[in-house]
């Protein structure tokens, strides 16, 4: 071709373009609106980063959203908008489409879960306190260190307490955003945590159980997904731990993501970007909370020999040489990015500093988890495994799934047992083997048998969800799990305002109170978190002390001007040591008892001041109390106790 004088463009230019712009050839290689907006949004975030270091006094790092630092927010919807670019780009991979009725079904579920939700909040009378306000607080605490110390000072903030912290801020960042708007109360904390994880979580669920749905090839799919919905979207486990304030649950999007990546993946071809997406989820998995590494050891590894023994069978040697380059290139990259947390994780005892959540290891844990479940979804968790095995095309799939359970039960409880929120890396094995037993069902032939079988399955599913639901007690009939979802109730929050009321008015940050009761319903923390976002009793009401091997000696029991302790006496590890001690003779020679709370529930708080001021009898008693205690853990208590002793003139 050859331009003409009066030709405004070439037309083989033309041609060109219209070929490039509008043909399916191109539109393989055309980055997609996400990628777009994820690309972007990462080049400014990273210019904001860069000013924050180097012109650190920039007005508008300062600017806030709603009293929130601007640059946490920007950060916080960076870290959801790259969250959901994975899931879209997963989606993708794997291929998988919604029908209609599926799609009429999720939101139907997310609908009921999210009226549940409500109302749970709107009706309970609650005090969060231990774990279950942690969060709450990392809350407060990230957004005063990004207002306070800039923005690239946040960041390294947040990366250190990923490699240090038994909670990171992981989870608060992306919080950070959707908390902003709203009253600062623990109340409103989780709500806001809750309906910002879980429309995430159940959609990337419900990929998976599409990804499932085409693995185990049930008959009638539409039925399928809805019992597979009902199922998960009302399993106890997954919601007890978030219904009392730790969104642990956003881990399990990660989890679930990296099982839709490997689920039918075996390395047949190179996959650079499922690659990627595999070790960004691994790093963020990691980061949501530490014991996640358990899942992450335990499915590699299970997925590994998957792959191994696939390959083999089939001759596929480029398949081994593929998986392998992945992991060590994995391996390389983790081993980077947490080397902190490596050195930290080799260089401490875990065993012996959780030794008091070591209720009985592996044996103990069996039980527990039975009754976590309860009879009637450890039946139906039966079926699918005897039905698994006895079906050739599932039996491969069954074994790895039980030991992925028994080894990660196994590596866990070599540290401590399980609590609700540290079920959650078990929810996967337990909704795959519950699958499997419904996708027999869907398989039946006799239309009645199928229509009994679903009928019993997830009519009873649907009750033990209601019985949860709607109980606050974990004493529930051993059929049903033993994971109530509501909060204790509780009757006694006038009293323990009374008792702040007095602390308030008596004590202040140079003489401090200290409480001896550690457990439950009485610990320091109910009477510091009774009344947030005000934290007035918090500045002179220390955490307090109790567990073996976590806490340090008390040194409130020698340098508070008063202690309050409870009748009965309420307590946990050595928290009944350290009262018995307190009422010892030669402590009380240094206090009288000053004023009585009765609680109105059968326990009454003593307030006791100091009128003796701390010596080296004292010191020395309580360190021969607990000689024990310091021959094993000598940093906690003579550490603790000859610091103390060197103030002694």
């Amino acid at each position: 071709m050859t331009q003409g004088k009066d030709e405004p463009c070439p037309s083989w230019l033309i041609e060109i373009i219209w070929h490039f712009a509008f043909t399916q050839s191109f539109r393989r290689y055309q980055l997609r609106i996400p990628h777009w907006i994820f690309i972007v949004y990462t080049l400014i975030l990273a210019i904001f980063l860069v000013l924050s270091v180097v012109f650190p006094g920039l007005s508008i790092l300062a600017l806030t959203v709603f009293g929130t630092n601007l640059m946490l927010v920007l950060l916080s919807v960076w870290a959801w908008v790259f969250i959901i670019w994975i899931i879209l780009e997963t989606k993708r991979i794997v291929g998988i489409r919604f029908t209609r009725k599926n799609k009429i079904t999720f939101f139907i579920s997310l609908a009921v879960i999210f009226a549940y939700y409500s109302y749970s909040l709107l009706t309970r009378q609650f005090i969060y306190y231990w774990d279950y306000v942690l969060y709450y607080r990392m809350q407060g605490g990230i957004t005063t260190t990004f207002q306070t110390d800039g923005f690239f000072n946040g960041v390294v903030e947040v990366v250190k307490s990923v490699w240090y912290n038994a909670y990171s801020l992981f989870n608060n960042v992306l919080l950070a955003a959707p908390y902003a708007a709203v009253p600062k109360t623990p109340n409103w904390f989780v709500a806001v945590s809750s309906f910002s994880i879980l429309p995430v979580l159940y959609w990337v669920i419900a990929l998976w159980i599409k990804a499932v749905e085409r693995l185990l090839q049930p008959k009638r799919s539409e039925l399928f997904f809805l019992g597979a919905m009902i199922l998960s979207a009302g399993f106890p486990l997954i919601h007890r731990a978030q219904l009392y304030g730790q969104p642990d649950f956003l881990g399990l999007i990660f989890v679930f993501l990296i099982l839709l990546l490997t689920i039918s993946y075996d390395f047949s071809k190179t996959d650079y970007k499922r690659y990627f997406f595999l070790i960004a989820l691994t790093i963020m998995a990691c980061a949501s909370r530490r014991w996640y590494e358990f899942w992450l050891a335990a499915y590699y590894a299970c997925y590994a020999v998957f792959v191994l023994v696939r390959s083999i069978r089939g001759k596929a040697w480029s398949n081994i040489k593929r998986a392998v380059f992945f992991a060590l290139a994995a391996a390389i990259i983790l081993g980077i990015v947490f080397l902190p947390m490596i050195v930290t994780l080799f260089r401490a005892n875990f065993a012996m500093s959780y030794s008091a959540y070591n209720s009985g290891g592996f044996p103990a844990e069996l039980k527990s988890q039975a009754q976590y479940l309860g009879l009637g979804l450890l039946a139906i968790l039966l079926i699918g495994i005897v039905y698994g095995i006895l079906r050739r095309q599932y039996r491969e799939l069954i074994l790895l799934a039980v030991a992925d359970w028994l080894l990660m039960v196994f590596l866990f409880t070599r540290i401590q047992n399980m609590g609700y929120h540290h079920t959650l890396i078990l929810v996967p094995v337990y909704l795959f083997l519950m699958l499997v037993g419904f996708a027999g069902v869907c398989r039946m032939e006799k239309n009645w048998l199928m229509v009994l079988s679903s009928v019993v399955i997830l009519g009873f599913g649907a009750v033990n969800t209601c019985v949860c639901a709607f109980s606050s007690a974990d004493t529930l009939p051993r059929v049903f799990s033993n994971a109530a979802l509501i909060p204790p109730q509780r009757t006694d929050i006038a009293q323990i305002r009374k008792v702040n009321r007095w602390l308030v008015e008596h004590c202040n940050e140079s003489e401090s109170a200290y409480m001896i009761p550690h457990g439950y319903p009485y610990n320091p923390d109910v009477f510091r978190s009774c009344d947030y976002p005000d934290s007035s009793v918090s500045n002179i009401l220390p955490y307090g002390s109790a567990v073996l091997g976590t806490h340090y000696f008390p040194d409130g029991l020698l340098l508070a001007k008063y202690i309050l302790t409870c009748e009965p006496f309420c307590g946990i590890s050595i928290a009944e040591k350290y009262d018995s001690a307190f009422l010892s003779e030669i402590p009380q020679k240094h206090f009288t008892e000053v004023t009585r709370f009765d609680m109105g529930n059968g326990y009454v708080f003593i307030v006791y001041a100091r009128i003796h001021p701390t010596d080296r009898e004292e010191i020395l008693f309580y360190k021969d109390y607990f000689s024990a205690e310091d021959k094993q853990f000598p940093e906690m208590f003579s550490g603790v106790l000859e610091e103390i002793l060197a103030t002694i003139k």
